[in-house]
């Protein structure tokens, strides 16, 4: 999976404590301290408060903030770990004695169906349309099979266990399909001849993804409130279902982004690595993958001649 992007330390104190307070974590708490409240009354909490000393008093006011803040960046430390979890990379996935080796085959397995589900369906009308026989119907499911497919690897084998891995995976994978290049391997060097807008779209919609998997987490935790209040599951459910839309979402949108990059700015890639440029379509497959395993190990062979050398 493609690594986390680098994050920006500067910034005003102020700043930080209003993005801090208008996340997740601060709804998270706000809705355990309602379901306290609807279990004792807020009276209850009321008096209590008001009979502590007053140090006591605001030392509890100044937490708020602090707790807030704390379990915020936790959450942002755990993250990455969670998203690679919601993408299916499950530790011990393939050894057979684990549960999450069977869970793994498992949704492989219906990911896997739903992939050649659909792949057939697509045959069926794509012959129909090079036939000229296609209804104006039959134009959109086929429109809608093609994106239902780009959500998956272009090679079957790739597949992963969750929708949402899928996504990535096929971002991931497509410039290496296309154009021999790997995305994993290349993405720290191809960051860094990106220009600026690219770097700041792409930086914004994984800004938007790792958001989006810190509300999942934060709407499945919700459910906890239950052991003061009956709806506080029903209100964890209904929110990550939000959050699971709002994450495919972010991912499709990175994802294409990503895609877009190696479509558009390849070529800065070979330029920044004296690589020789592909001359035709033909053969830029074959020069990507030299170029990819030159990054991920080097090489101490005499061909391609960089593209400055006499």
């Amino acid at each position: 999976m493609i690594g986390r992007f680098q994050e920006t330390l500067a910034g005003r104190a102020a700043e930080r404590w209003v993005e801090t307070l208008f996340t997740p974590a601060t709804l998270f708490w706000a809705g355990g301290m309602v379901a306290y409240a609807g279990r004792v009354g807020w009276k209850a909490i009321q008096d209590w408060f008001l009979g502590q000393p007053v140090p006591l008093q605001v030392a509890l006011l100044l937490a708020v903030p602090l707790l807030i803040g704390a379990s915020e960046a936790v959450m942002r430390r755990l993250q990455l770990e969670l998203l690679r979890w919601l993408e299916g990379y499950w530790p011990g996935a393939h050894l057979p004695f684990l549960p999450t080796a069977w869970l793994y085959r498992l949704g492989r397995r219906w990911q896997r169906w739903r992939f050649d589900r659909a792949e057939r369906k697509w045959q069926q009308l794509q012959g129909l349309l090079e036939k000229g026989s296609l209804s104006p119907d039959q134009r959109g499911r086929l429109a809608a099979l093609e994106g239902f497919l780009r959500r998956f690897p272009n090679d079957p084998g790739d597949i992963m266990p969750t929708a949402l891995g899928n996504l990535l995976r096929a971002a991931e994978t497509r410039p290496w399909h296309k154009y021999g290049l790997d995305a994993v391997a290349l993405w720290p060097v191809f960051w860094l001849v990106l220009p600026k807008e690219a770097r700041e779209d792409i930086a914004t919609a994984r800004a938007e993804l790792d958001g989006g998997v810190r509300f999942l987490a934060w709407s499945l935790l919700f459910a906890v409130w239950g052991i003061w209040a009956w709806w506080a599951p029903l209100v964890a459910l209904g929110m990550a279902w939000l959050a699971c839309n709002a994450l495919r979402g972010a991912a499709e949108t990175y994802g294409a982004l990503v895609e877009a990059a190696f479509d558009v700015h390849r070529t800065a890639l070979y330029r920044a690595l004296r690589w020789p440029l592909p001359p035709n379509p033909a053969q830029e497959r074959a020069l990507g993958e030299k170029l990819s395993a030159y990054l991920r190990s080097g090489s101490h062979a005499s061909w391609p001649p960089f593209a400055d050398a006499d």
